[in-house]
């Protein structure tokens, strides 16, 4: 019996009329969820950030509506030329993957808006992704250098993406993860270690 197989099966065994409310279950279904992101972003090393993006949210709607939550998804596609493509699309993707498990975990949202479009305060070709829940917000101690293991991976993803992090949040109004990335290819390597 694989890991999928043994998660559907402990998902069972925790089933009740009340499934959304239930923490061991939301956390098998994180879990869940988490794996399956993780192999879409894993197989697909080509595919540009919109394109990987599309993949995340038919993994992620079925999630977020057994939780009563509502999806806001505007991505924009043109110019394509623009789109990061490979690693850094790959690094992207998973910084608004851990960005939505965070939403899923600890916001107390109903409402999650995912936004991509080109940025035209930024140089040509320059894209805004955005990642906004109507939660709880977060601690203004939690914001501060990014502290947390959650919030450190996303700004090391951003880094390496060659992208600039923003985390905006407060108490009972929600929070906004905005990545600034530039059209520009970095050229520079930024450590796994970092």
């Amino acid at each position: 019996m694989g890991l999928p197989c043994a998660y559907v099966n402990a998902m069972m065994l925790f089933d009740s009329p009340d499934k959304g409310a239930d923490p061991v279950m939301q956390t098998l279904e994180q879990c869940m969820l988490d794996l399956r992101l993780l192999v879409d972003v894993m197989s697909d090393g080509k595919g540009n950030l919109a394109e990987k993006l599309g993949t995340l949210r038919h993994r992620l709607q079925p999630v977020l509506e057994k939780r009563g939550m509502t999806l806001t998804w505007a991505i924009e596609s043109e110019p394509v030329d623009f789109l990061p493509r490979g690693s850094r699309a790959k690094e992207l993707c998973r910084l608004v993957q851990e960005a939505v498990s965070n939403v899923l975990q600890h916001s107390k949202a109903t409402q999650l808006i995912v936004e991509l479009g080109p940025y035209s305060e930024g140089g040509h070709g320059d894209w805004r992704l955005r990642v906004m829940d109507n939660g709880v917000g977060m601690q203004s101690t939690a914001r501060v250098g990014y502290v947390g293991r959650g919030l450190a991976h996303m700004k090391r993803r951003a880094l390496r993406a060659g992208s600039t992090l923003e985390i905006v949040s407060k108490n009972g109004a929600g929070t906004q993860v905005v990545v600034l990335i530039s059209a520009r290819d970095p050229g520079r390597t930024v450590p796994a270690s970092l």
